[in-house]
């Protein structure tokens, strides 16, 4: 083999490698799962309380998908409406409101949403006092834990957070403080 091809094939190996540890992942028992992002599609999730831009933003886009949930209008919309709402005079002011997050395909090729949510399991009920710095911190809310699960808590992205339910659900679960800190997916389904 050439000095050339062995380059080439290293080259190769270190940009397969670099991919990989770009991918978009999700803990789950200990376990990063791989999932693949769905450039095609964006869910945009709007406070009940915002109707105005609810109405606004429903108004100028295709809804693919709604997803019930009792705080948020759950919408899922094509990338390129996405794109017309941006463009929009409105936007930045809306923007103060809504909480863009991914859709992605899991490895079961299902499509699935990141909805404004994620999970985190405490270790002990001490760390409460703990996660609370983190929701702090990230401006994030924390909505309180099950009643069937008491060291499960509901955490929620807000407008202020800089990141999204799954890049915030990875970084908790690698403080190792926590159990578990898991994204709260939907999956889609065709209306």
């Amino acid at each position: 083999m050439s000095r050339k091809q062995i380059l080439s094939i290293l080259l190769l190996i270190f940009c397969s490698i670099y991919v990989m540890a770009q991918a978009d992942f999700y803990y789950y028992n200990g376990n990063k799962i791989p999932i693949t992002l769905n450039e095609d599609k964006v869910c945009v999730s709007i406070p009940k309380e915002s109707d105005i831009v609810s109405q606004r933003i429903q108004e100028n886009v295709n809804i693919l998908h709604t997803i019930a949930d009792g705080t948020f209008d759950i919408i899922v919309i094509s990338k390129s409406d996405y794109e017309s709402l941006r463009a929009q005079d409105s936007w930045q002011e809306d923007l103060k409101s809504v909480i863009i997050t991914p859709c992605y395909f899991l490895n079961d090729n299902a499509e699935a949403v990141v909805t404004p949510y994620l999970n985190v399991e405490l270790k002990k009920e001490q760390d409460l006092e703990l996660l609370n710095t983190f929701v702090q911190d990230y401006k994030l809310n924390n909505k309180g834990h099950s009643t069937y699960l008491p060291l499960w808590y509901v955490l929620s992205v807000t407008p202020e957070s800089e990141k999204n339910p799954l890049e915030y659900a990875n970084l908790l679960y690698e403080t190792g403080y926590f159990v578990a800190s898991v994204p709260d997916f939907a999956n889609l389904v065709s209306q």
